[in-house]
């Protein structure tokens, strides 16, 4: 009897130990809990301020990285043959000892913008090359697919003549990684009475941000 009323005693310590157990646990939740609920919050901001940048390079010209300069280098209009036209699409017919060139203007922009681009040079093919029928003109194509819009009655990959009249070649003119090229090919019907000596022509490309 003795070992029984024993046994209900620690029986009812083991119970209100865990029932006191189970009160501080809850308690301590709780506190916690409010604790947590009741934590204030403050915020900051990072401002930042991106400039514009329009800016264009011809990275390559001729076939050659780095360089600005299409050179045909020093030749003749064919004997018995009314001119000899070369382009910077590797075209030579009917001249002789001029160099074969295989590529013109590569333009990139490398602005953080799209920008209107429009050439022009410092004569005509007349005021260049003079003679009979001379021609000197320039193609317009996207090295990289939808990098230039072109410009209203300017369809691309057509040779129209060069002016020293400034004209509106590609109305929005890419920027990014895969859309910022162009390429600008050259060329030139030189007559069998052209003007004689080193010709040399300058080309500008002008261009604002759109």
């Amino acid at each position: 009897m003795k070992s029984e009323n024993t046994l209900l005693i620690v029986a009812i310590i083991a119970v209100v130990v865990s029932m006191a157990g189970l009160y501080i646990t809850y308690d301590s939740i709780n506190l916690v809990r409010q604790k947590i609920t009741g934590l204030a919050t403050e915020t900051g901001d990072v401002n930042i301020t991106i400039e514009s940048q329009a800016s264009i390079n011809i990275t390559s010209a001729g076939g050659s990285g780095g360089s600005k300069k299409v050179d045909f280098g020093s030749g003749y209009v064919t004997a018995g043959k009314d001119y000899a036209t070369l382009a910077t699409n590797n075209t030579m017919v009917d001249g002789t000892d001029w160099n074969s060139v295989d590529g013109g203007f590569i333009v990139e922009n490398i602005g953080n913008v799209n920008v209107t681009v429009a050439i022009h040079s410092d004569h005509n093919a007349a005021g260049f090359l003079s003679g009979t029928s001379p021609l000197y003109q320039y193609n317009v194509s996207s090295t990289d697919a939808g990098s230039c819009n072109y410009t209203t009655g300017y369809a691309g990959n057509v040779y129209e003549d060069m002016t020293d009249s400034v004209v509106t070649i590609c109305d929005v003119f890419q920027n990014g990684g895969t859309i910022d090229e162009m390429r600008i090919d050259i060329l030139l019907r030189v007559p069998s009475d052209s003007k004689t000596g080193a010709l040399t022509e300058t080309v500008t490309l002008t261009y604002s941000q759109v």
